[in-house]
C-alpha cells in the first residue's frame, strides 16, 4: 500500500522529479522551452501557483502552491504525462520517462521560501535561458513565457505580498547554505515530512494529528549520547510561559520578516508593532512576552535560532524591573544553571545624558578624523560610544583618555540606579556593579539608556536587556538566549548525575551486606545505594560487564574479603575504601 503524500492546506511544496534511469530529458534548449510552454498551459486548467523552478539534465525542481491537494496531484500528472508524449514523440521512444513518483516537501511559507528558492536555483548554471527562474527573482530582465509561469493565479495582494518576501534574495543568494541543504531540505524531501519552525510543527501536528517532523532512519549508534536541543525549546517556552503568565504578562506572536523583507535578526521592532495593534488610542502601557525565532549568519550559514524574552511597552517603574530581572533569575534557577550565572548591571544615562555624551565624544575624537576610515567615520557620526568598543590600534591611547559616560549622567538618572540596586538587594538577586557594560542593538533607531542588565555564565551572555526607546516609546525588557541556557543546563545534569554504587554478597549470609548498605546510605545522602545478593558465584570479570554503576563493592562473608571496584577508572581499592568513595563524591 502506498504512503500517504503529505499535503498541508496554506503551504507551499518543493517538488522534485526524476527521469527514469537518468535519461536526459532537459539537456536541450528546445525541451525546456516546451516543458515551460506546458507549465504555463496547464495552469490554467488548475488552481495552483509556481513560486519558483529549475532544471538540471535528468531533474525537475519547482515550488508549487494549491490550495487543496487534488489540484496539485492533478497538475503534476497532467504536466508529466504531456511532457512525456512529446518527448517520445520527438524521440521516437516508447514507455516511462519519469522515476516512480515524484518527491515532495511542504514548508513554511515565511520562514524557509528563500532558502527553499536558493536550494532549487543554485543547482543550475544560470547562464543557460529556460534553466531556472533566477534572473526573474533578482529583478532583470527574462523571456515573457517564464513571467507568465510565475505571475499566473496570483492575485494583486498575494503578488505584493510575494515582492515583501523577495527583496532580500540577493543577501540569501549570497550565503552558503550547503549544510543546511544536506541537514535539512535534502532529507526531508526524501521522506516528504513538513520542513518548519518548531512553533508551526506543533501547531500542523496538533492539526494533522499525526507526526510531521523528520526522524532519522537505521539503527541509532550505541553508547553515543547526543543532546536533542529542538524537543526541549517547546518545553522552555511552556516553562518561561508559566512564570511570564502568572505575573500578568500577555503572549505576543512576532514575524519573521521585518519592514524591509528582510530576515528579522532582532524582535524588537516586532514586539513594538505587535503592540500598537494590541493597545487602544493614547494607552500606553503592556506587559508581553514571547518565543521568538531568528535568522543569523553565522560561519556562512544561514541559521535559526531562539529566544525568550519579555517586554513592559510604556512608562515602566523601577519595581516593574526589577520584577523581569526577578523572573528571569527564577527561570534561570528552574533550569539548574543560577548557580552558574552572574548578573552583571550598569547606568548608561537617560536620552539627555546620551545626546551630552556623543556630542563630547565628537568634539574629542575630531583631532582624529584623518587616521579613521569610512566605516569608523560614519560610527563617529551616528554611534560615537562604540568607538571605545572598537576602534583602530593607533587610536589605543587615545581611547584611554577619552570622556567617560559617569561625567554626563543626570541626577535623576543616578536615583533611579540606586533604587535599583536596593529593590535587587530586597529581591535577593546577588549582581556586580559592572563599569564596563554596554549594550548595542542592531537597528539603529534603537538606544539603550537608564540601567541595563546581563546574565553572564563564563564568557556566553545568558540574559540581557534593560531601559531602551523605539519610536519615542519608552520601554524595558530583556531576552533569554534559550540555546544556550538549556546547553547549559544539560551540561550541568550530566556533570552532576549523582555516584552510584552497588553492594555484591557472595554467600547465603547477607547480614553484613545489608548493614554496609545502611552504613553508605547514612554517611553519603547523595550516593545511590543499591544491594545485589548473590546466589551463584561467577567470575568477577562477568559482574564487571554487567553492573553499570560506578562503584561494585564486593562482600564475601565466608572469605571474609572485601574490595571495591571503580568502573570509570578501572582500578581496584582494597584499603580505606570510605575515604575513596568520600573523594570520589568530593571531586
Amino acid at each position: 500500500m502506498r504512503k500517504k503524500r503529505l499535503f498541508i492546506p496554506g503551504l507551499p511544496q518543493l517538488i522534485k522529479i526524476q527521469s527514469h534511469n537518468d535519461i536526459l530529458i532537459f539537456n536541450e534548449i528546445d525541451d525546456r522551452i516546451e516543458f515551460c510552454k506546458l507549465m504555463s498551459n496547464c495552469l490554467e486548467k488548475y488552481n495552483v501557483t509556481i513560486y519558483g523552478f529549475s532544471f538540471s539534465d535528468s531533474e525537475c525542481y519547482f515550488i508549487l502552491y494549491s490550495e487543496d491537494f487534488e489540484s496539485s496531484s492533478r497538475y503534476i500528472q497532467l504536466l508529466l504525462k504531456s511532457y512525456t508524449f512529446f518527448f517520445n514523440k520527438k524521440y521516437n521512444r516508447t514507455g516511462t520517462l519519469w522515476s516512480g513518483r515524484y518527491h515532495n516537501m511542504p514548508f513554511e511559507l515565511n520562514a524557509y521560501l528563500l532558502i527553499v528558492l536558493s536550494y532549487i536555483e543554485k543547482k543550475n548554471s544560470h547562464d543557460e535561458i529556460y534553466r531556472s527562474s533566477y534572473l526573474y527573482h533578482i529583478g532583470k530582465e527574462i523571456e515573457p513565457l517564464i513571467c507568465n509561469i510565475l505571475n499566473k493565479n496570483f492575485t494583486k495582494a498575494r503578488l505584493k505580498g510575494k515582492e515583501y518576501i523577495l527583496l532580500n534574495y540577493k543577501l540569501v543568494l549570497k550565503i552558503n547554505h550547503s549544510q543546511f541543504f544536506r541537514e535539512k531540505i535534502e532529507p526531508y524531501l526524501n521522506q516528504n515530512c513538513l520542513l518548519s519552525t518548531m512553533k508551526s510543527l506543533k501547531y500542523h501536528e496538533d492539526n494533522e494529528d499525526k507526526i510531521l517532523k523528520f526522524h532519522p532512519v537505521g539503527r541509532p549508534k550505541k553508547h553515543v549520547f547526543k543532546f536533542n536541543l529542538k524537543e526541549n525549546i517547546l518545553n522552555f517556552e511552556r516553562e518561561c510561559g508559566i512564570y511570564f503568565n502568572k505575573h500578568g504578562y500577555q503572549k505576543l506572536n512576532l514575524q519573521f520578516f521585518n519592514k524591509q523583507g528582510e530576515l528579522s535578526k532582532d524582535g524588537t521592532s516586532s514586539i513594538i508593532s505587535s503592540v500598537k495593534n494590541l493597545l487602544p488610542d493614547n494607552e500606553c502601557y503592556f506587559k508581553g512576552w514571547y518565543q521568538y525565532e531568528f535568522f543569523s549568519n553565522e560561519l556562512d550559514i544561514l541559521e535559526e535560532h531562539y529566544e525568550c524574552g519579555s517586554e513592559i511597552i510604556g512608562k515602566s517603574s523601577i519595581v516593574d524591573e526589577v520584577e523581569q530581572i526577578a523572573l528571569y533569575w527564577e527561570i534561570l534557577s528552574k533550569f539548574g544553571v543560577s548557580s552558574y550565572v552572574h548578573l552583571h548591571i550598569n547606568n548608561v544615562g537617560d536620552s539627555k545624558t546620551l545626546l551630552c555624551y556623543r556630542d563630547s565624544l565628537r568634539q574629542y575624537f575630531l583631532p582624529y578624523e584623518l587616521l579613521l576610515s569610512d566605516t569608523y567615520l560614519k560610527i563617529l557620526e551616528l554611534t560615537p560610544e562604540l568607538l571605545l568598543l572598537k576602534h583602530p590600534a593607533i587610536l589605543s591611547d587615545v581611547v584611554k583618555l577619552a570622556p567617560r559616560m559617569l561625567n554626563f549622567i543626570t541626577n535623576d538618572s543616578y536615583f533611579r540606579f540606586e533604587r535599583f540596586q536596593s529593590l535587587l538587594n530586597k529581591f535577593n538577586i546577588p549582581f556586580i556593579f559592572d563599569k564596563s557594560l554596554k549594550l548595542t542593538k542592531n537597528i539603529n533607531n534603537i538606544n539603550y539608556n537608564n540601567n541595563v542588565f546581563c546574565f553572564y555564565s563564563g564568557d556566553d551572555i545568558l540574559c540581557c536587556g534593560g531601559n531602551y526607546s523605539i519610536d519615542n516609546i519608552d520601554a524595558f525588557g530583556g531576552s533569554l538566549k534559550t540555546e544556550k541556557i538549556l546547553s547549559l543546563s544539560n551540561a550541568i545534569s550530566i556533570d552532576k548525575e549523582p555516584l552510584s554504587i552497588t553492594v555484591l554478597s557472595f554467600s547465603n549470609n547477607h547480614y553484613k551486606a545489608i548493614e554496609l548498605c545502611s552504613e553508605l546510605r547514612n554517611r553519603y545522602k547523595t550516593l545511590i545505594v543499591r544491594y545485589h545478593p548473590v546466589k551463584k558465584r561467577k567470575k568477577t570479570e562477568s559482574f564487571l560487564r554487567e553492573i553499570k554503576d560506578r562503584f561494585i563493592w564486593f562482600v564475601d562473608e565466608k572469605e571474609d574479603k572485601y574490595f571495591l571496584y571503580d568502573s570509570e577508572k578501572k582500578e581496584y581499592c582494597h584499603n580505606d575504601i570510605y575515604l575513596y568513595i568520600y573523594q570520589q563524591i568530593s571531586c
